[in-house]
């Protein structure tokens, strides 16, 4: 954002920004859950970053009043990486669950 002349609205970059909050905050939990090896946490996690897109919509649905075609590739530029963030959130925390079942699979039987 800083390389540009034109700044990002007020209003959008707010939004942009509660997207990224919850895209990291998602992240983090997921990292939690594998260092816990915590599936149960890793199910909700999983579900949990499926909400990225509501985020994503508020944030494009305001760039159509925007008639910048620069400001508004950056904008879809920033919402994509930050989305991006929030799907590897989920795909740490399927590794949570694949671990668990591996665990379970090389149990001795009794």
């Amino acid at each position: 954002m800083l390389e540009f002349k034109k700044p990002i609205k007020k209003e959008i970059l707010s939004k942009i920004q509660d997207m990224n909050e919850f895209a990291l905050s998602v992240l983090d939990d997921s990292c939690l859950a594998l260092f816990k090896e915590d599936f149960a946490h890793a199910e909700k996690i999983i579900k949990k970053s499926t909400e990225i897109t509501k985020f994503e919509k508020k944030v494009l649905d305001s760039t159509k009043s925007l008639n910048d075609d620069e400001e508004i590739f950056r904008i879809r530029r920033m919402v994509e990486n930050i989305r991006r963030i929030a799907e590897y959130s989920s795909d740490i925390s399927e590794i949570v669950l694949n671990m668990n079942i591996e665990k379970i699979l090389k149990k001795p039987k009794m």
